[in-house]
């Protein structure tokens, strides 16, 4: 199951920083990714050390004005979080400089600065 993460626009973040995504950007980044040995962690919030890891994206793909995430590995207790609505929303993280992705967030109460992506989609998965 593929799930949102990303789309076009400008957006400011809880920090006051702006930032702004083009389609081109996003395309930029699932190419990226394709080329990496290594898959970003999905995670709760935003750590600085990207971990603990609640499971990974697997593969990126834009499809019209977004990018989308394909989960594996995600911990039961992540997935009973989510269908329990403990955690509702994603925000990506991106390495500066580079247009990779750093990793994907589960936000719970905090609304992400980049809203209309839809509920986190991984929840029923078997994987």
């Amino acid at each position: 199951m593929w799930d949102k993460i990303a789309r076009t626009g400008t957006f400011r973040d809880m920090n006051g920083n702006v930032y702004t995504f083009t389609k081109n950007d996003l395309q930029q980044m699932a190419d990226n990714y394709g080329k990496s040995k290594e898959l970003a962690p999905v995670v709760f919030g935003h750590p600085e050390t990207d971990s603990p890891a609640q499971g990974w994206v697997k593969a990126l793909r834009v499809n019209g004005d977004t990018i989308e995430a394909e989960y594996q590995d995600i911990k039961p207790e992540t997935k009973e979080a989510i269908r329990n609505k403990e955690y509702r929303y994603k925000s990506i993280a991106v390495n500066p400089g580079t247009n990779t992705l750093r990793h994907v967030g589960l936000l719970g109460a905090i609304s992400p600065a980049m809203s209309g992506l839809g509920d986190i989609a991984f929840a029923n998965e078997d994987k």
